[in-house]
């Protein structure tokens, strides 16, 4: 399920450009309201294996009138500010709606970025089809594993697939795949044998200058020990999936890391901003 969160502050919010874990912490903390149990639990463990656990939800950019602006490092957000949380998962959804209502406001980075949660809508499911179009509400990061090699031992390591590398395709039908099974056990034959395919629109990446232009290096956690790099892309696109991980794909996130605010995905002319 996906819900609209419309938020005013008393003054306009300054934050890094790449804020997105500041907000992959609100939503836990929200979560924490109602049961901290369940987001010690989804924090630490997840869903699936331990070692490819999933949280199932993800969340899209700040969107704010006045539009952001930005000056790097920082973006600076209007007042009005429109927040979008997508979850598949109804108990966390419970607790994170329940963790609204128990307190109706949260704090971005710093106590100082306070925010006050005034409308929560429910946004409309799309019906589910085998051929989707969509556009991106949050980048789009796709890593291909490999082990690097080194003079006493080798460390996995992770590509970063650009929208027209030829193995996107492959590694978000087996992340998707591996999201299904981590809740449902053995995905069945059907979905596993249907036709997968990601298009993404070539005119768009033309008209924006090339693939190089729809991309963009995202530092998380930047100056501290578990700062990360990410090359995440944002672009229109056609999917082509069984209808049960098109909806996966709308609910948990595309692509890796969507709890850390990469892969929110909607379809055109859904859920207007």
């Amino acid at each position: 399920m996906r819900l609209r969160l419309s938020i005013e502050t008393d003054s306009r919010l300054v934050l890094p450009i790449n804020y997105q874990h500041y907000l992959t912490a609100v939503i836990y903390d929200l979560i924490a309201r109602a049961s901290q149990e369940h987001a010690a639990w989804l924090h630490d463990r997840g869903f699936g294996s331990d070692k490819k656990p999933f949280k199932h939800f993800t969340f899209s950019k700040l969107y704010s009138d006045p539009r952001p602006e930005l000056r790097d490092p920082n973006i600076t957000l209007g007042r009005q500010i429109t927040w979008l949380v997508s979850m598949h998962v109804e108990e966390t959804l419970t607790n994170f709606v329940t963790g609204i209502f128990e307190k109706q406001g949260f704090w971005i980075g710093r106590e100082e970025n306070r925010c006050r949660i005034v409308q929560v809508e429910a946004v409309p499911e799309p019906e589910f089809k085998g051929r989707m179009k969509f556009v991106c509400l949050s980048p789009i990061l796709v890593k291909k594993p490999y082990m690097k090699v080194g003079p006493r031992n080798g460390k996995l390591q992770a590509k970063h697939l650009l929208p027209d590398d030829p193995e996107v395709s492959q590694f978000l039908k087996r992340n998707l795949i591996n999201k299904f099974e981590s809740l449902y056990g053995l995905a069945p034959k059907e979905i596993l044998s249907a036709r997968f395919e990601f298009v993404p629109d070539r005119e768009y990446i033309h008209r924006r200058g090339g693939v190089q232009r729809v991309t963009k290096l995202i530092t998380l956690y930047a100056g501290r020990p578990e700062e990360t790099k990410h090359r995440a892309f944002e672009c229109p696109f056609v999917l082509e999936a069984h209808p049960e991980l098109m909806r996966l794909a709308y609910d948990s996130g595309l692509g890796n890391d969507n709890a850390m605010g990469f892969g929110m995905i909607e379809t055109v002319n859904n859920g207007k901003l």
